[in-house]
Order: C-alpha cells, then structure tokens, then sequence
C-alpha cells in the first residue's frame, strides 16, 4: 500500500498535494515514516505537513467539548452540529488552505487533513479508516491519541469520545467518502488495503 501511494504520487503530474485523512486509531506515523523513505528512495522531493499544527490549544479544545461531556458522570450531550474545523484555528486553516493552493509537491496528514475547508486544494485523497472495537480497546488502555497531540493521553475521557469526537469523526467521514480517490483499511498497519473510491463503492453496495 504505501508503495501504491508512492506510484500515484510519482505518476501525478503537475501539482501534487495529497492528503492523508483517517479515524482515530489510524497509525500515521508509521505510514508516513515508510512514505518518506520509499519516496526518498524514488529520489521525490516532498513536504510533510501534519495537519495538527492548526489545531487550537489543548486547553480550548478542551473547554470546546466540555459542553458536550458536561458535569454528570454518565450522561453527555451529543456534538450533532460540530465539525472537525471548530477546533482548529481559524488563522492558521486560512493559511494552510492558501499554502496549499500555491503548493506543488505536499502531502498532509491527520485526523480532519481532508476538511471541507480545504479539500479543494487537493489532487489526490486518501481514507484511512479503522473499525470501532480495536479504537476502543484502544481508548479504554489510554493509548489513543486525541485530536491535535502527537502522543497518547492517558487521561482521556470516554464522553470525549462518545459524545464528542465520535461524530467530529463521523461527520468528516460522511464528507469525505463520496469524494476520496483511494479508501484504505487501516486496522493493522502491518495489513493495510487500499481501494480506489469506485470499487469500495462496488463494495459498499
């Protein structure tokens, strides 16, 4: 699969901005780690953008999804009118999208990477996705890693989750699958299966 990514990367002609979307649990440094070195070994000259670098703070990001978590210890309020864009700053969304527009060789990744707001500055798409239950073992053992940080948090909530980031989640994928080039099963980085959009749509049907 990443070997598939490099060719689509290395075939594209003109500009070539990728973006690298995917559901919590997906294991991106591992993919970009082995992106960079195959592309590297092909001799391309490519940017990695992580798109957490427009995150907003961890503090207001928390504060953002205090509404929904709330005070009770079993009962939240669900996030049905969030996108994954309201914890991100707004500056820095309006920069990346123009750095990208101008860009000629990028790729960006992360949870939300593929966002509304920027998705028209992109040539090529994919999603990473992962299936529910290997997520939650994960967030039940403290190893998930949360919207806009670079390592697990051990004290992150479940009503995070469950009422909040689930459906930040939910809706970004809602987008993005009707309009991704390539779907890739990501629950084991070590067994990863790309798809292009059609045939997962054959699929799906």
């Amino acid at each position: 699969v990443i070997s598939a990514i490099a060719d689509s990367f290395s075939a594209e002609k003109g500009r070539r901005v990728f973006a690298l979307d995917g559901w919590y649990g997906t294991e991106f440094r591992s993919i970009i780690s082995a992106l960079d070195a195959e592309l590297k070994r092909r001799g391309a000259t490519v940017e990695f953008v992580n798109i957490n670098k427009i995150f907003r703070s961890k503090d207001e990001i928390g504060l953002y999804k205090q509404e929904f978590i709330t005070d009770d210890p079993g009962f939240g309020f669900v996030n049905m009118d969030g996108s994954i864009s309201d914890i991100m700053d707004k500056q820095k969304l309006s920069d990346l999208d123009n750095e990208l527009k101008a860009a000629e060789s990028v790729i960006v990744y992360g949870y939300g990477a593929a966002i509304p707001e920027l998705f028209d500055a992109y040539t090529c798409t994919y999603y990473f996705d992962k299936t529910r239950q290997p997520l939650l073992w994960e967030m039940w053992d403290g190893k998930l890693i949360p919207f806009g940080e670079e390592a697990p948090r051990k004290d992150y909530h479940w009503k995070e989750y469950y009422y909040c980031d689930y459906y930040l989640l939910h809706f970004q994928k809602e987008f993005i699958i009707e309009k991704m080039d390539f779907y890739v099963e990501a629950i084991d980085y070590n067994a990863l299966k790309l798809l292009p959009r059609e045939a997962y749509d054959e699929i799906v049907k």
